[in-house]
């Protein structure tokens, strides 16, 4: 509702006088109605974005617009409208079929008690997702705000999870002698403590307890710096939380400094100016798509994110080089914004990628517009020294309402526009055209149990309820390699009474998985660390979840993980489901393009459930493919199964993969296995997973 309690009343009815009784209805129930007819199918796209509607009466067999168009707009506008169906009488199968489409209820004509007591609880529903969009962009905002005033003050301040620095502000890093404060991420505080002084310092790396926090403390230490000399320096230590899990705060206040000269801060030129359209600049584009998200919210104008990705743009690097793709890149940041007739907001967010942001139209207007525009960059030629060249691009559009939280959550909508486009195209590089997001209706919205679920996850993840365990991947043919899978399992006496026996599956499906995937590689590598000063070679295959393979900031934060531990890319691999590689197989290529230029090995694991299997190797490239538990147990079962195994073995060789076979629980396969070139066996026969590193691989399997 309007903040004067005025309520959005849309109304689709081929009656008039139907129409209008129910106006009266709502009246005389004490609601403050202001209702709009719409009688024309003409006219519904253009009422739909006119305003934030609070609720739709929709007659459900209307002869003058049809409600599945109705339900269509709705998605494609990405407006959040809670609809009640009005029916001729009440029919059960009528009921479901409204609910399908997506109807908050489906209400039989002149039953106007139960439409009033509908309207309440639908009403109700609305103002908490409004809510929580509300605050989510206030969280959002906060952040943002934080993160800004940590890296500007001119006081040191770091923060610190499990004994590591995971945000350092540049003053901090200065004061210990680092001119980045990327050089400090991920290295252990003990570090940066003089020895004489760790001792003390020991009890504030502790596991944190958001229950108990740690009374905010001043101690004055010796720090140290990356050439050994040591600096009396006082900290402020309290206890945060910071992401969602309890942190320290450690705070250098530059107005009492010990032993430093001046406030301690290292001098640095100002930042360039931009260097124009082609500069990347992914958080003014973000602040511009938040601010355009604020906007709808508060005056109902809605705006269009285009979302525009160049076509095979490895393809053109590879080609031209760097410094021509570049140039490139320029010129058609010149065309775009001098076609660009509406003011606009175009910006560079990545190497391969603009987005435009644009006011003041219409969304049929907008598609016309994109569609021409990608036509017309497909025409543009444009010179390279002595070369001519072009490019083709894919636009992905997505309306900017009130329904949206976040301005990343506004690109990920541009994004599945596109990979639609591409997929239909057939080629996974290349779209050469537009598409607006239409959501697609889920009928059954997250319960009670799944909320429970991903809360039950981060309490396991915050309180350390989670350990890892080790199990030897054994190789048959060629020399020992030692070679172990991490497996992730909760330590708790026993589960919630409602947690499903597929908990651990469900969690993984959350943006917990995504967390729980970063402790699991930090603790594996910390192991890794100790492993490789006796057993340098040791390699190991880290699982992760979808949701991993969907954060653009995994690969980023890897290095840095790395980095601090020491350990080579090279010694691990990272392991993909098949199913999750089938629903997200942009990001999947992404994903493993960019491990392997980081030189990380790649695996696909529950291989060979889907119709056609192989197929997938036609768009990725994996080191490893390690079989489904099915395959195994039914090659176990019987002399069928394990020719369907075997031929699938003989197949994935085809096409240069090396396999590994899992669940060996007994000798019986092994010989047949050998026989059929398999490189590696898996199983509990080999050794079932154990808390430590200990499999003898000289000896035999």
């Amino acid at each position: 509702m309007e903040n004067d309690g005025t309520l959005n009343l849309l109304l689709i009815h081929d009656n008039v006088e139907e129409a209008n009784r129910l106006v009266s209805l709502m009246r005389n129930a004490s609601y403050k109605v202001d209702p709009q007819h719409v009688a024309k199918p003409d006219d519904l796209a253009k009422k739909i974005q006119e305003r934030n509607w609070d609720i739709a009466f929709i007659q459900f067999h209307s002869e003058a617009i049809p409600v599945k168009s109705v339900f269509h707009q709705i998605r494609r506008l990405n407006k959040d409208i809670p609809v009640v169906l009005i029916s001729m009488d009440y029919d059960t199968a009528q009921l479901v079929e409204g609910l399908r489409m997506g109807a908050s209820d489906v209400v039989p004509m002149d039953q106007d008690q139960h439409l009033l007591q509908v309207v309440s609880r639908t009403l109700y529903n609305l103002e908490q997702r409004r809510r929580l969009r509300y605050w989510k962009r206030r969280y959002t905002e906060a952040e943002e705000r934080c993160e800004h005033l940590l890296k500007n003050s001119r006081d040191g301040i770091a923060i610190v999870q499990d004994g590591t620095y995971v945000n350092v502000n540049e003053s901090y890093a200065n004061h210990f002698g680092y001119l980045e404060a990327d050089g400090m991420l991920m290295l252990p505080v003990i570090d940066t403590i003089e020895p004489g002084f760790r001792q003390e310092f020991l009890k504030y790396l502790k596991p944190l307890d958001s229950d108990q926090a740690w009374e905010t403390e001043t101690l004055t230490i010796k720090g140290l710096k990356p050439e050994s000399s040591a600096f009396e320096i006082s900290t402020e230590i309290s206890q945060i939380e910071y992401q969602g899990e309890p942190a320290l705060q450690f705070l250098i206040d530059n107005r009492y400094l010990l032993g430093a000269e001046g406030d301690g801060r290292l001098e640095r030129p100002l930042e360039a100016e931009s260097r124009g359209l082609a500069t990347i600049r992914l958080q003014s584009m973000l602040e511009q798509i938040t601010a355009a998200i604020r906007k709808a919210a508060h005056t109902e104008e809605d705006a269009l994110l285009f979302y525009i990705l160049i076509d095979k743009y490895q393809e053109i690097q590879d080609d031209l080089g760097l410094r021509n793709t570049e140039n490139l890149i320029v010129e058609l940041a010149r065309f775009i914004d001098y076609r660009t007739e509406l003011p606009h907001h175009l910006g560079r967010i990545k190497e391969d990628a603009f987005v435009m942001l644009m006011e003041n139209i219409d969304v049929d207007s907008a598609v016309d517009f994109a569609e021409i525009l990608a036509s017309e960059i497909a025409n543009h030629m444009v010179e390279q020294g002595d070369r001519t060249c072009q490019a083709t691009v894919s636009i992905g559009i997505s309306v900017v309402s009130e329904a949206a939280a976040t301005a990343e959550g506004c690109i990920e909508r541009c994004m599945k526009a596109i990979t639609s486009l591409r997929e239909e195209s057939g080629q996974f590089h290349y779209g050469n055209g537009a598409r607006l997001y239409e959501a697609v209706f889920e009928p059954a919205a997250p319960n009670i149990a799944d909320e429970d679920i991903m809360r039950f996850g981060a309490k396991l993840l915050e309180r350390h309820m989670l350990d890892i365990a080790f199990q030897p991947i054994v190789p048959l043919h060629g020399k020992p390699s030692e070679l172990y899978e991490v497996l992730m399992r909760p330590v708790v006496e026993s589960m919630p009474k409602n947690m499903p026996d597929d908990f651990i599956a469900k969690v993984f499906k959350t943006d917990v998985g995504k967390d729980i995937d970063r402790w699991v590689i930090l603790e594996s590598i910390k192991t890794l660390a100790q492993k490789q000063k006796t057993h340098p070679e040791t390699r190991m295959l880290i699982n992760i979840s979808a949701a991993t393979i969907c954060d653009d900031q995994f690969i980023p934060w890897l290095k840095v993980a790395l980095k601090a531990t020491g350990i080579g890319p090279q010694s691990l691999i990272f392991q993909f489901r098949e199913i999750d590689v089938s629903r997200h197989l942009n990001r999947a290529i992404s994903m493993t393009q960019s491990l392997h230029k980081f030189h990380s090995k790649t695996a696909l694991t529950h291989f060979g459930l889907s119709i056609n299997p192989l197929q997938v190797f036609d768009k990725l490239k994996f080191d490893f493919v390690k079989l489904d538990m099915l395959v195994v147990e039914k090659a176990r079962k019987d002399d069928e199964g394990m020719e369907t195994m075997l031929n699938l073995i003989k197949n994935l060789e085809t096409e240069d993969q090396c396999v590994v076979v899992p669940f060996i629980e007994n000798a019986a396969m092994i010989p047949g296995l050998w026989q059929a070139g398999v490189q590696y066996i898996q199983g509990h026969y080999i050794q079932a997973p154990v808390a430590e590193m200990n499999y003898e691989f000289s000896e035999e399997a």
